[in-house]
């Protein structure tokens, strides 16, 4: 399996991101996910996520993170990674989740927190 049929519904912006940087993503009615595969490293990225406003707290996130996940596995990957940009308004709300759900520290920019999980 590739990292293609993870995608549904691309806008012209998520074309442009895979033709220039192989940034695969995936949009549906609740908001989207992108994704960039480091296979020397066995690593899938987590570039981009986000959820409608008016349907935060529902869980969508999480179930987005689960067919990242199980993408992932699918292709034998070791780990997945996520980056929360510290000028996000919700870098300290996204941070603690990430955390909450296992995520660890694994470097750190003056821009950004990059998090990683082992995929099980």
């Amino acid at each position: 399996e590739s990292l293609e049929q993870v995608r549904g519904f691309m806008s012209h912006y998520a074309d442009y991101r895979k033709e220039c940087y192989d940034i695969h993503s995936y949009e549906d009615e609740n908001g989207f996910f992108a994704v960039k595969s480091f296979e020397d490293e066995k690593r899938l990225h987590i570039e981009d996520m986000w959820i409608k406003p008016e349907i935060r707290d529902k869980k969508i996130g999480q179930e987005y993170q689960d067919r990242i996940f199980e993408k992932a596995k699918d292709i034998g990957y070791k780990k997945v990674s996520c980056s929360v940009y510290v000028n996000n308004k919700h870098a300290n709300e996204t941070l603690a989740k990430f955390l909450h759900n296992k995520w660890r520290l694994a470097w750190l920019n003056g821009d950004y927190i990059v998090l990683i999980k082992d995929v099980l």
